[in-house]
């Protein structure tokens, strides 16, 4: 199991301002992450470069990811194509950019999730995990 890294970043004001006066290919339809909760999505693996996804990009398999070192005055943003590549039955597929370093998003547990204590499933009689 990897977790995910729990390196996280305040976007300065200049950053978003160059992410706001990207194009978008959704004809003006921006989809933003929660600003306020922006947690680096690579893997636990020691690394001191960090990216998350940010916004919705200029292509169709292109999104915009925030990158920072962790230096805490080093930041940019980056308009890259999406990994794509699905594995959960689901459909799941991984959110990072394509070429991403370690395993893809969806394969990754998050540290600060709470979870679910044992007992809290509703008795309906489906398998849960």
């Amino acid at each position: 199991m990897t977790f995910r890294c729990t390196s996280t970043c305040e976007i300065k004001d200049h950053t978003f301002r160059l992410a706001q006066r990207l194009p978008c290919a959704d004809h003006g339809e921006v989809d933003w992450a929660f600003l306020d909760d922006l947690q680096c999505l690579l893997g636990e693996d020691a690394h001191e470069f960090h990216a998350t996804w940010l916004r919705s990009g200029s292509e169709l398999e292109k999104d915009v990811y925030l990158c920072w070192r962790d230096d805490p005055g080093t930041q940019w943003i980056v308009d890259a194509e999406v990994c794509l590549k699905t594995k959960t039955p689901l459909g799941s597929s991984c959110t990072l950019y394509k070429g991403h370093p370690g395993k893809c998003e969806w394969d990754h547990v998050d540290l600060e999730a709470p979870a679910r204590p044992a007992g809290e499933f509703p008795d309906d009689g489906l398998v849960r995990p």
